[in-house]
């Protein structure tokens, strides 16, 4: 959310640091994935797989639209669609996210409970 609310990759990083875009959406990516497989337990545990895909999907579909070749003028624009199509698959992305984040750790809070309770019970 940092990145959209500053425009990291979109300004910060390839016009003030001189960095291209596409390796701050690489490493994105890799952050993402190396969080996937740290957690891995975690997530495969969980059964909540259509929530994260779509959360996944949507993060997709944002950075698909932002490696099309289209320049944008983020000061003069008048056209709202691409910011809309952007920057709502994005939001969808965040909020499934965060309601998958809320489930799981949902699930955890009351597994850990149930065993606590099963074990208050047997001793």
């Amino acid at each position: 959310m940092l990145d959209d609310f500053f425009l990291f990759h979109e300004l910060v990083f390839p016009q003030l640091l001189n960095i291209q875009e596409s390796l701050v959406i690489k490493a994105e990516l890799i952050w993402l994935i190396s969080h996937l497989i740290f957690y891995r337990n975690i997530v495969l545990k969980s059964t909540y797989f259509m929530i994260l895909g779509m959360a996944l999907l949507m993060f997709g579909v944002s950075l698909g639209i932002d490696f099309l070749p289209i320049h944008v003028d983020y000061g003069r624009s008048t056209s709202n669609w691409y910011f809309l199509l952007e920057d709502g698959s994005k939001l969808i992305g965040i909020a499934t996210w965060c309601f998958y984040l809320s489930t799981v750790c949902a699930q955890a809070l009351l597994n850990a409970k149930s065993s606590s309770d099963s074990q208050a019970d047997s001793a």
